[in-house]
């Protein structure tokens, strides 16, 4: 589900890079393109509200957190893809439901108090795009975004 961006450095073509905070931008436009087009009512709302049924929630604190929170990354569990001490691989490389993953990582602190740069964010994001939709965040992204530049 995660629309990960890659490109093409000017080191030539075999120099492929990973660019996730540019996925994590694009993430957060296509949240707004959802807002808009009413797919996503509010930032506001509760990721449960679009995630119940895929993933389950341990505790009302986890239930709660908002869209907004993990636009800003301020969900404060450890899943940083830049970071050694990253669970990055071990969530989407080696679990068997990432996004359960992801929800079942410890909290650090109260959701929307700290900023921590999280890969796992943008992935739910994305699972709310797809689950509204019925369509992968890359297609929604074309349809909704890359079409309409050309």
């Amino acid at each position: 589900m995660l629309m990960n961006i890659i490109i093409t450095t000017t080191t030539g073509r075999d120099s492929i890079k990973n660019i996730m905070s540019v996925t994590k931008t694009f993430t957060g436009v296509l949240v707004g393109l959802a807002i808009e087009k009413g797919f996503i009512e509010s930032v506001n709302d509760p990721v449960s509200k679009y995630l119940t049924g895929i993933v389950t929630f341990p505790d009302d604190i986890k239930a709660n957190i908002t869209i907004n929170q993990l636009l800003k990354m301020t969900i404060r569990a450890f899943l940083n893809g830049t970071s050694e001490s990253s669970l990055f691989e071990e969530c989407f490389f080696d679990s068997e439901d990432n996004l359960q993953y992801i929800i079942d990582l410890p909290l650090v602190t109260t959701p929307g108090t700290v900023f921590n740069y999280s890969d796992g964010a943008s992935h739910l994001l994305s699972a709310i795009i797809t689950k509204q939709q019925e369509l992968k965040t890359t297609d929604f992204a074309k349809t909704f975004l890359f079409d309409r530049l050309v």
